[in-house]
């Protein structure tokens, strides 16, 4: 970003410079590794006709073999260590499952998908949350293709970065979906009582995923590079739930391992002091997107906070450590359509 402003240019050039890099890499070594199979195994099958006990073809198709073949596999190598280091256990797959510690379960089960080819020097994971009935076939069960939709669509627009989806709870929130669309928006007490069995749930969700993903950072698995998080209402509690559990590890073992957060329409607390606890954890930027006409979120977050003053995603919070967005103007009236706003708001917010 320095540089950037230095240069006076987008930032997003000096980031799509960087991603043609890689890409080109991940491009070398593909043809590197079919190259080297193909002449170690080329080689092999010929010393094989006149060598007694020479190196089987599959042998030397690795590249031991090739370089026993008198072929040079060491830039190969160098490529290939080069991304394994960069991409860690993001490199070459479209999804990447976080396993409990415990019993597998459906509340626990969290799964990492990308949603889009591009291969960056930054990952960007999405958190999807509650989806409104906008966004979603109401009563339907959610699937992680709805979950993940937002994310394609931002990856497109933005066209910078390595973007991937959190898939996370996806029957304890669409149980909370189904009830809410059976009946009017909450806007009372009583309903918000009779919702706070199944938010609790989600809640219990959120915390089970936000472990998965505190591990899976803290073991580097998406790779030595900078890993940005958004996540979008309960999705967000996600985020904020794993910052916490960076935060509390012991030797500052979790400090810079995110390089930037946006939270949108976040059921989290405006406590400043537990923010600014967060802030070592998160090398770059802390952002909080709010709209103060989120009525759903508002009654939700109180049918579990009964004596909150608010939370987050209705009102900016009270810490310099924190940049806070306004993103009622790219929300449509009524609709409570979050998930349709990222893009707009990652925009507005220069956040890639």
């Amino acid at each position: 970003r320095s540089v950037a402003r230095d240069l006076q240019i987008d930032c997003r050039v000096l980031q799509r410079a960087a991603d043609s890099v890689i890409e080109h890499l991940v491009a070398m070594d593909a043809v590197g590794d079919a190259a080297l199979r193909s002449a170690g195994s080329a080689a092999g099958s010929s010393l094989s006709g006149h060598l007694p006990g020479a190196l089987p073809a599959s042998a030397a198709a690795s590249p031991v073999g090739a370089a026993a073949c008198g072929r040079a596999a060491a830039p190969a190598e160098g490529v290939a260590w080069a991304l394994a280091g960069l991409l860690g256990a993001t490199r070459g797959v479209s999804t990447l499952t976080l396993w409990p510690d415990g019993p597998q379960s459906s509340a626990t089960h969290v799964q990492l998908r990308r949603v889009s080819p591009r291969v960056g020097a930054q990952a960007i994971i999405g958190v999807s949350g509650l989806l409104s009935q906008h966004e979603g076939a109401a009563g339907c069960r959610l699937t992680e293709e709805q979950l993940s939709a937002c994310w394609s669509a931002a990856a497109a627009f933005l066209d910078v970065s390595e973007w991937w989806t959190l898939a996370w709870g996806s029957g304890a929130l669409s149980s909370l979906s189904s009830a809410l669309h059976a009946s009017a928006a909450p806007s009372n007490f009583a309903h918000a009582f009779k919702m706070r069995a199944l938010w609790s749930k989600c809640y219990d969700s959120a915390k089970a995923a936000a472990t998965r993903l505190a591990s899976h950072l803290r073991a580097r698995r998406c790779g030595e590079r900078p890993v940005s998080l958004v996540g979008v209402s309960i999705g967000a509690r996600v985020v904020w739930h794993c910052l916490e559990l960076l935060a509390e590890m012991p030797n500052s073992e979790g400090c810079g391992l995110v390089h930037d957060v946006l939270l949108l329409a976040a059921p989290v607390t405006l406590n400043a002091a537990r923010w600014e606890r967060l802030k070592p954890v998160v090398a770059g930027r802390l952002v909080n997107a709010y709209a103060p006409d989120n009525v759903q979120l508002g009654t939700l977050y109180r049918s579990n906070h009964l004596t909150s003053q608010g939370c987050c995603g209705l009102h900016p919070v009270p810490s310099p450590t924190v940049e806070n967005f306004d993103a009622t103007p790219l929300v449509a009236v009524d609709a409570d359509a979050y998930h349709f706003a990222v893009p707009a708001v990652l925009e507005a917010t220069n956040f890639w």
